[in-house]
């Protein structure tokens, strides 16, 4: 192949060969973790003058070990041989060293032609042959040299390299070459460092923040990055400060310290508190901020003050202050798997009467056109309803609440939004079709009825009637439309056109606001908040409290609404159930509800391979019997589907 033409900074490469096959290994691994390692190896041959004899010699550039330098070789070799040449030998012969040859100082620069010739050359060809000339100069190929090694010294103070023996017998000094070298002591394992985060970063923020909190009490993370704001230079939920292009926040830091467990996150949505391993190091950080401590834990301490970088004369002016109690809160839960205690007392928080403000919040994902994204939201405009646009776990559109929070009758300055339990969720009639066809309906439907009390189902039929092209759905498009209504207890709104539905959300809106604004809206307790537990909860409440309305924060809702970042595997095994055609919702719980796991289920049916007829029959006898309602009863028909999945 011909070799390419590098490009030149000055002097030019002095072997353009080498450098052609390297950059063509580069751009064959483009898009993969190897390009990045041809292109820093072609970088180092391009700037290298020298030409070296034999293309084993390329491993003394940056960049280029033994595997590339041998395959630069056979690349070589079958680069010759193509081009009808005599190739260099595999590996290079070198000639033997003279006994009495001194070894060259550490630091000094070698000269490049007496290096070569340690090299043979092939028969027929010059050295010069091989590659093209170039001037030899130092370039940054030359700092590829191995680190100077620190001579050792003897027991009199001398270097080593001055009394020792030569390689033919001769001593360099007669009087003490014979004498032994003391053992070199043996280097003590260094106990391995505690991880302490440094001040103002995400990590030192979170523990303070988490510290503030009594022991064993919980925070999501919405509540834990407001808390910890305040500790941190960087920001929580903007990547990069002003003029950097960062694509982290400072809630990464939370990863580190989840690995060398100073936090634990429990639950579904997310709750976050510290270990015992983080409270232990909380208190040594604040210990050495403090100017405290005394002799116990010094080596901890250590540590620490060199994370924070605290001076020692800070640390001689310490005084001994007692140590800082930790407090149990009423409400924490002890951090374990364990569902929270629906019943635990609690000391409410809530939005006051006249002092919010409910908002419409759209989904930015609902477009007119692919032309006109933005014509939704200007039709709300048009209709004095500004809507707050995001993107949405749940529904295209839903309300929330936005104001300061009060507790025991004072403001406090934490200002949160509350999700109003209504929801709408938007179909056009070809978009309810494709659900129907991929099993999204079903889903969907499902995970809206678990959280929304109020659930508004929005299906625009042009002009009020079914289309031509549609007709053979039509059965499937009317007991859709009947069930959701029916079955799920949702209200169905049919729609002409897109613009009597903005208009619809636009009437609904200030039907909400003359509904909520003038009551006060409590927020659930976010650490007794889980999705398994969820609706207990809200039962409970109801009882105990009838008069009051509450309310899930936004992100609380978005996090348990999640469809993959708290995916357990109750969730997945209930979606692999669904997969099978005639497997609702509801027949996938009645079904979990006997086999709790994929497990539990692949083992029933393999009590059942002596016979294919009570292996079909085996789903239809326990469930079948057991459920109270027929949507949740399984037939003989789809008993033998189930049976076709998992058990044959």
């Amino acid at each position: 192949m011909p070799p390419r033409a590098a490009a030149h900074n000055g002097l030019p490469c002095g072997n353009p060969v080498l450098l052609a096959f390297l950059e063509e290994w580069g751009d064959q691994a483009r898009g993969t973790d190897r390009e990045r390692t041809y292109r820093q190896a072609a970088s180092s041959m391009r700037a290298c003058p020298f030409t070296f004899q034999h293309p084993s010699e390329a491993k003394t550039l940056i960049g280029i070990g033994d595997k590339i330098a041998e395959r630069l070789t056979k690349k070589y070799i079958e680069y010759k041989e193509n081009r009808g040449e005599t190739p260099p030998p595999l590996i290079p012969y070198q000639k033997p060293q003279k006994p009495n040859a001194t070894k060259r100082k550490s630091g000094q620069a070698e000269d490049h032609n007496n290096a070569a010739t340690n090299l043979s050359t092939v028969p027929g060809e010059s050295m010069d042959s091989l590659f093209d000339d170039g001037e030899p100069v130092l370039g940054r190929w030359d700092t590829a040299r191995a680190p100077k090694k620190k001579k050792k010294k003897t027991a009199k103070g001398q270097t080593a390299g001055s009394n020792v023996v030569s390689l033919d017998g001769d001593d360099n000094n007669s009087d003490d070459g014979d004498e032994p070298q003391p053992a070199k002591k043996p280097r003590k394992p260094r106990a391995p460092k505690m991880y302490v985060p440094r001040p103002r970063t995400g990590g030192y923020a979170i523990l303070r923040a988490l510290g503030e909190l009594p022991e064993g009490e919980r925070v999501t993370k919405d509540e834990l990055m407001r808390r910890a704001q305040p500790y941190c230079d960087s920001s929580f939920t903007l990547a990069g400060n002003p003029g950097e292009n960062h694509k982290y926040t400072a809630w990464n830091s939370v990863k580190t310290l989840k690995e060398n467990n100073l936090v634990t996150q429990k639950g579904r949505p997310a709750l976050f508190s510290l270990t015992e391993y983080g409270w232990d190091t909380l208190d040594k950080m604040i210990e050495v901020e403090e100017g405290i401590g005394g002799e116990d834990g010094k080596e901890d301490e250590t540590d620490v003050i060199e994370a924070l970088g605290v001076t020692s004369a800070a640390i001689k002016s310490h005084q001994q202050l007692p140590p800082r109690p930790r407090v149990r809160s009423a409400s924490a839960q002890p951090v374990t798997n364990a569902p929270p205690d629906i019943k635990t007392p609690f000391t409410p928080k809530y939005l006051r009467a006249g002092h919010f403000e409910v908002h419409l919040v759209l989904d930015n994902r609902e477009v007119a056109s692919k032309t006109d994204r933005d014509y939704i939201q200007r039709s709300f405009e048009n209709a004095n309803c500004s809507p707050i646009t995001r993107a949405m776990e749940l529904g295209d559109v839903m309300w929330v609440a936005r104001g300061r929070l009060y507790e025991n009758g004072k403001e406090t300055s934490e200002e949160i939004e509350l999700s109003l339990d209504h929801v709408c969720e938007r179909k056009r009639l070809d978009d309810l079709i494709g659900s129907i066809k991929d099993g999204r309906f079903h889903e969907q439907k499902f995970r809206l009825g678990k959280l929304i009390g109020n659930v508004t189902y929005i299906i625009e039929v042009p002009n009020g009637r079914i289309n031509v092209q549609t007709a053979h759905l039509t059965d499937s498009i009317t007991t859709a439309i009947y069930s959701t209504q029916v079955v799920n207890g949702f209200f169905v709104k049919l729609s002409p056109n897109l613009d009597d539905t903005v208009r619809y959300l636009a009437r609904f809106t200030r039907l909400l606001k003359q509904t909520y604004e003038g009551k006060d809206l409590y927020l659930y307790p976010e650490n007794l908040v889980q999705v398994r537990t969820f609706s207990e909860l809200k039962e409970h409440l109801r009882e105990q409290q009838p008069g009051r309305d509450y309310c899930l924060s936004y992100g609380t809702l978005a996090a348990m609404a999640s469809k993959s970042r708290t995916s357990t595997l109750r969730d997945v095994f209930l979606k692999m159930l669904m997969c099978t055609r005639g497997v609702s919702a509801e027949k996938a719980l009645e079904i979990q509800r006997h086999f709790k796991t994929p497990r539990e289920l692949l083992e029933r049916y393999s009590h059942c391979q002596g016979s294919e007829n009570v292996g079909k029959m085996m789903m239809m006898g326990v469930v079948d019997v057991a459920a109270k309602t027929d949507r949740r009863k399984v037939k003989g028909a789809l008993s033998g589907k189930i049976w076709e999945v998992w058990g044959n």
